[in-house]
């Protein structure tokens, strides 16, 4: 530590300490693909579980191990937070935990009370985290490849930190303005305009001030574009702060050239148009998309799509409602989305779509591709019962995973899971209309497997008390679902065994899902959840 000064020794130290918590979490991961890689070579097909006839019901699991699952797994909700589960908060502690440890260890000859060295260590801080920034905030992380979190968890992490950047970065420029305030001169104008190193500070912070507001989740979820601009004033930050202290760059450079890297990778991949094969505007808002592109997806995968008649710079990030053909060797492989008008961006598009189809515009409609993103945090075909909960347009993402499940069920492909139960709540008929005919044919193809062996269990909710339901139908229930209800139902009905969840829609029914899944979870099984939010 004796060759660093004190305030760079704690930016330094700092970094190196993250980099190794870093690689500690990524082991498991990693070990884990190991293992996967292992079983992939090793065994042909998944071993078929008993027939459903023969139910157990005897313990499976330690009581230690169901109270684990039940902690690391209970939601928790944090003031200027929002809900995370114990995991999460956990993990938020200990970065927390690791930013006051290096704001306030001593190195070797700091002098501890020294006022203007403890300000300057704020700068020091908040320039490491700075430099984490960049990478989290990249499609194709490197922490996603390290750690298995996809982009739309990842960025939960951008957050954390994008927002202790800018309180680390606020104490530093304010403790020093007060500083000399108190023992220099009470002009502030003169404080802040006639120093070269106040000035540049100050617009370096201001730079990350219109970031922090327009980033808030009323701008970011009601005004995207504002959002999207904003975050351009990093820029601002970048260059003005190397005015204010050019040291900056050893942090900074690595984070912006990874950042710098995926944009690259996101142009090239997402630069070709791409051939759309049919395109409507559903009731209720909803613009369906089929097209072809040479990718290679996932169920339960999402895509950013871009329609240069909306919006020059915007990407939308949207759920494949479609399940990827088994059987199909060439590289085009089919592919829908559905997009619920709930923006500018998407009305915009609904609206482009439905006079396009009614023949009043002749502007033809183009659309670029980028992805696929993510993945499910559970393998769901290797669970003997799969629940799959959708909310609303929620139910993208599952009808994915419904698709799947079932056609590898018909075609034969290795698979365990033989009882599937859907649950999807609508506010009215119009929004079943957006998957009607997917789910009639998920049930025509599943009319061929035995029912001795499979079962396939759908149920619909409109909630609107007023609308009018078909009596030729009996997936359609009136009201609201009791899920404390219905997932005590399956769980007798499945018996001893961990059960899936795949669980998609409002923040309110995610957590709901949650808190009874982790409530029934017992010795005789588990209900292992993972839940789908698009709140980027």
């Amino acid at each position: 530590m004796s060759s660093f000064l004190p305030n760079f020794a704690s930016g330094y130290y700092s970094t190196v300490a993250a980099i190794i918590i870093i690689i500690l979490f990524a082991i498991p991961y990693q070990f884990s693909l190991l293992h996967q890689l292992y079983n992939s070579r090793t065994k042909s097909s998944l071993k078929e579980s008993e027939n459903l006839s023969i139910r157990n019901n005897l313990p499976i699991h330690w009581k230690i191990t169901v109270w684990n699952h039940k902690f690391w797994n209970y939601m928790l909700h944090i003031i200027g937070v929002g809900d995370m589960s114990a995991k999460e908060a956990v993990l938020l502690a200990i970065y927390l935990g690791l930013n006051t440890v290096f704001l306030f260890i001593p190195f070797e000859d700091q002098l501890t009370h020294d006022i203007v060295l403890r300000n300057n260590r704020f700068g020091w801080v908040g320039l490491t985290n700075a430099a984490f920034v960049f990478p989290l905030a990249t499609r194709n992380s490197v922490f996603v490849h390290l750690l298995g979190i996809p982009f739309e968890r990842i960025i939960t992490f951008h957050r954390w930190v994008g927002r202790i950047v800018i309180f680390m970065i606020m104490f530093h420029g304010g403790s020093h303005i007060t500083y000399r305030w108190q023992t220099v001169t009470h002009d502030i104008g003169d404080l802040i305009f006639t120093y070269r190193v106040n000035l540049t500070g100050f617009l370096s912070f201001f730079g990350l001030f219109v970031i922090g507001v327009t980033s808030h989740s009323l701008v970011r979820r009601r005004a995207f574009e504002v959002f999207y601009y904003g975050h351009f004033f990093f820029i601002m930050f970048l260059l003005v702060s190397f005015l204010h202290d050019r040291n900056h760059v050893y942090w900074l450079s690595l984070g912006f050239l990874l950042y710098v890297i995926d944009r690259i990778i996101r142009f090239v991949i997402g630069y070709k148009e791409t051939n759309i094969t049919s395109i409507k505007a559903l009731e209720g808002g909803v613009t369906r998309i089929a097209f072809t592109r040479q990718m290679k997806y996932k169920p339960g995968q999402y895509i950013f799509v871009h329609f240069p008649q909306l919006s020059k710079l915007q990407w939308h990030p949207v759920s494949l409602s479609s399940a990827p053909s088994l059987t199909e060797d060439s590289k085009q492989h089919h592919a829908t989305i559905h997009l619920k008008s709930s923006g500018d961006f998407t009305e915009s598009l609904f609206k482009l779509v439905r006079s396009s189809n009614n023949g009043e515009s002749s502007t033809p409609i183009t659309m670029r591709v980028e992805g696929p993103y993510g993945r499910p945090s559970l393998n769901f075909q290797a669970f003997k019962t799969v629940v799959l909960i959708g909310g609303g347009i929620g139910v993208t993402p599952i009808m994915s995973l419904l698709q799947d499940l079932v056609d590898r069920q018909v075609t034969g492909n290795p698979i365990t899971t033989q009882s599937i139960f859907l649950i999807w709540t609508v506010p009215n008929l119009a929004s079943y209309s957006w998957f009607e005919s997917e789910i009639q044919e998920v049930q025509n193809k599943f009319s061929a497997l035995p029912t001795e062996k499979y079962r396939l269990n759908i149920k619909i909710f409109v909630t609107r008390p007023k609308e009018s339901l078909p009596a030729d139908t009996t997936l359609l229930i009136q009201g609201r679902p009791s899920f404390d209800t219905l997932l005590s139902e399956i769980k007798n009905y499945h018996g001893s065994g961990d059960i899936a969840i795949a669980v998609c829609g409002p923040a309110v029914m995610l957590k709901e899902v949650q808190q009874i899944g982790i409530k029934q979870s017992d010795q005789f099984g588990l209900f292992k959840i993972h839940k789908e939010t698009f709140a980027l």
